[in-house]
């Protein structure tokens, strides 16, 4: 059934009518009422408040001004902890060792690590000790961390060399150059690139296509460009397209949907 969904609606404190509450609930319903994921995932707010006194919604509303005294976000947070609670993985025992390592690679305070660090923190941990390498130990250790959602890793070859232990610190600012209004969020890899590849800029702000190259120039400060690239094609962020011309490296193009043009592609 996939994993549970629980829906926030924040700033209850400006959007304070119940009356509405049930609006934004009944346009939810009426949206995915129909889809496979809703029906078996999304949990209902079982004890909201309603326009006849306490009934479902499909989402928790939630006053954040009020923290815990907002009996939405007790809810919530009650739901949440149910549900995590009845998950498998949650019982899963696991070594010491592998939470030893955890704490490591936490302590090491960096956004990602190389996978020779990460065997190196756990051979230290006593990982690989109990007949498996610590190679392979390590391969077990991070796919249970990354399906428990505590770090990112993938095994394929272009991102195995890579652990992301905060994701979002990793991903949020080098995808935000390339998924953004071009004319509120101009940042100074924008006019580097631009100033750089003044044609592709045009290209890519009008039509969505952007080239490795270019990605090259706006992701440089962070390193590990290759990985993000490839992240980004992995999760959809950006879709490679066939050249017919065949052309370097350089000039592979992706498309990035979320700023495709509606004019068709030159």
């Amino acid at each position: 059934g996939g994993a549970p969904i629980v829906l926030i609606g924040t700033h209850k404190d400006l959007v304070s009518s119940v009356s509405e509450h049930e609006r934004i609930s009944k346009l939810l319903y009426d949206e995915f009422r129909q889809s496979p994921v809703f029906n078996a995932s999304v949990c209902p707010y079982m004890e909201g408040e309603v326009t006849t006194g306490m009934g479902q919604l499909w989402f928790f509303p939630v006053d954040n001004t009020k923290g815990l005294k907002d009996p939405a976000i007790v809810a919530a947070m009650r739901q949440i902890e149910e549900c995590a609670e009845g998950e498998d993985y949650v019982k899963c025992r696991v070594p010491f060792t592998w939470l030893a390592t955890l704490d490591a690679m936490t302590a090491t305070g960096r956004k990602t690590l190389d996978l020779p660090s990460v065997e190196a923190l756990a051979a230290r941990c006593g990982v690989g000790l109990e007949g498996l390498t610590v190679a392979d130990e390590v391969q077990l250790m991070l796919a249970h961390l990354a399906a428990l959602g505590v770090v990112m890793y993938f095994g394929e070859a272009q991102l195995r060399n890579l652990v992301i232990l905060s994701p979002v610190d990793f991903l949020i600012e080098p995808f935000s150059l390339i998924l953004c209004n071009f004319e509120v969020h101009f940042k100074p890899q924008h006019a580097a690139a631009r100033k750089r590849f003044p044609r592709e800029w045009t290209r890519f702000t009008q039509r969505g296509v952007v080239q490795r190259r270019m990605l090259d120039v706006l992701w440089g400060g962070f390193g590990n460009s290759a990985e993000l690239e490839a992240l980004a094609s992995k999760h959809g962020v950006m879709v490679p397209l066939l050249s017919e011309g065949g052309g370097g490296d350089a000039e592979c193009e992706y498309l990035v949907p979320s700023i495709l043009s509606r004019d068709p592609l030159p």
